[in-house]
């Protein structure tokens, strides 16, 4: 693949559910995201029927677990996929980046299998300088994501499964970061490693952050308030110190607990709103810079790094 003549999947394969894209090359000759959505791990039966029916989702439909699919666009499908699945003519190239090694496998496998092209992007294809060997290829993308649409200095916030903290300076050097439990990991854990506190994880969907008490009454709400409350505390202490140093630069939200945070967040300091942007499409929008660069030389896949 030599140039973008074509519409073409992006995948970023994640601890907990995998993230896609599709990108349309066909307005204009300029490469537009469409359409995101998510979806959970897939075992390799799934992945196999996608592979084989060209990433026909509808026709795979049973071997995906539906209840755990969602959208990240306003559009009124059922299934964000629906839309992709008629205007394709002939398998779509994938571009993926992932930081879990077994769902790695079973793209490349089912690949090579059924002649699907696929190319995986890894660290030595991100622009950033001073990466270590072991940093996590979403964090890199998500950074790199911040640098093309918002500029550099940049700081980036992913409330994923793990809340990271990733910086880099005007000079695209990377600055460091952090990695704590997220919001659901913490609330897990709780519940996992303790004798008596209930399960509250799969409620986050539909808690108020603004009902949430700092002085709590009852058992959820004092897990809500100790979680949420610290969360808030320490990456406030992140953000403060960082606008220290770089007082203009661009503070991004991202991950699947990104607005639930910021909602929380505001609660509290209602400035913050001016401070720091909510985007979901960081990674996205760094593997598109990427995959736009590459395609116009000879790609060659390269191994896959072991992120932490």
């Amino acid at each position: 693949m030599t140039e973008l003549a074509r519409d073409w999947l992006a995948l970023i394969i994640g601890n907990s559910h995998l993230h896609w894209a599709w990108f349309d090359h066909s307005l204009v000759q300029q490469t537009c995201l469409q359409q995101t959505w998510n979806t959970p791990h897939l075992s390799a039966k799934a992945v196999a029927c996608l592979i084989k029916h060209r990433f026909d989702f509808n026709c795979c439909f049973q071997f995906i677990q539906a209840s755990s699919i969602t959208s990240q666009t306003s559009g009124t499908e059922a299934h964000p996929w629906s839309s992709i699945t008629p205007s394709i003519d002939a398998p779509l190239p994938l571009w993926m980046a992932s930081v879990v090694p077994v769902q790695t496998q079973h793209w490349l496998h089912h690949a090579e299998s059924h002649s699907v092209e696929i190319h995986q992007l890894t660290l030595d294809h991100i622009p950033l300088h001073h990466l270590y060997p072991t940093f996590g290829i979403d964090r890199a993308l998500s950074l790199w994501g911040a640098a093309i649409r918002y500029g550099l200095p940049a700081l980036v916030i992913d409330a994923g499964t793990a809340l990271t903290l990733t910086a880099a300076d005007a000079h695209a050097n990377l600055i460091g970061g952090a990695i704590l439990p997220g919001l659901g990991l913490q609330l897990r854990s709780l519940t996992q490693q303790t004798a008596a506190l209930p399960a509250l994880q799969d409620q986050l969907g539909t808690f108020n952050p603004a009902a949430i008490p700092r002085w709590a009454t009852n058992t959820p709400d004092a897990m809500l308030s100790g979680v949420m409350y610290t969360l808030i505390a320490g990456l406030r202490d992140f953000v403060q110190v960082w606008q220290q140093d770089y007082p203009t630069s661009a503070i991004l939200l991202t991950g699947g607990d990104s607005h639930r945070l910021f909602d929380a967040w505001q609660q509290q300091e209602p400035a913050i709103g001016t401070q720091i942007t909510i985007d979901q499409n960081l990674g996205f929008w760094g593997m598109q810079g990427i995959v736009e660069q590459e395609a116009s030389k000879n790609f060659s896949p390269r191994s896959p790094q072991s992120p932490k």
